[in-house]
């Protein structure tokens, strides 16, 4: 005959599964088109709730980006970031560094910060990628104990510069001048 398994085996599993600790979900947000020599190119880190909750009490995040598409220009907090929580961002050559602490923790989805680039006018195409640097990023609850959020980068296509209508017109004008004088000078020989 066959023993009943114990009560505990059967419920400890269901306890177990019921108290993972939630993972929000890191993102870059932005333009996924950008042009040579366009000035002020806003993308958002974001940050939103896998369905668990959110809860964090500090964030050390690493952003990589190509320097030979883009030039850093600022960092800025989010809406998420009220009065006592503080928010700083480096440049660090190929990575932005931006470090957020609350008070009170965050619990909700929204925005924690933007990053501000300018695209270089000769930045290779067809273009780069946004990304987070999974293995120096780190994120603490309002406990201080490490959460493994899910990242997401974002890829960003880099077109040529496009010419201003009036420079177009210079060309065929120049061309004209020039016959002009030819004529003028061969109608003078």
């Amino acid at each position: 005959m066959r023993k009943p398994m114990p009560l505990f085996l059967l419920v400890l599993p269901l306890a177990l599964w019921g108290s993972a600790q939630a993972a929000p979900i890191l993102s870059i947000a932005g333009p996924t088109t950008v042009t040579q020599g366009q000035s002020n190119v806003v993308y958002d880190i974001d940050v939103a709730d896998d369905g668990g909750g959110i809860d964090i009490g500090g964030a050390d995040l690493y952003v990589t980006y190509d320097p030979s598409v883009f030039a850093y220009v600022s960092a800025a907090a989010g809406s998420l970031i009220g009065g006592v929580d503080t928010f700083s961002a480096n440049d660090l050559g190929t990575e932005i560094n931006l470090s957020v602490a609350s008070l009170f923790g965050i619990s909700s989805a929204g925005n924690l910060g933007q990053i501000t680039f300018d695209v270089l006018s000769d930045a290779p195409l067809p273009g780069t990628s946004l990304t987070f640097d999974t293995g120096q990023s780190s994120l603490l609850d309002s406990g201080f104990q490490p959460v493994v959020p899910d990242y997401a980068g974002l890829d960003v296509a880099v077109t040529g510069a496009v010419p201003a209508p009036g420079a177009a017109l210079l060309l065929p004008l120049g061309l004209l001048a020039m016959r002009a004088a030819r004529m003028k000078a061969v109608g003078q020989s």
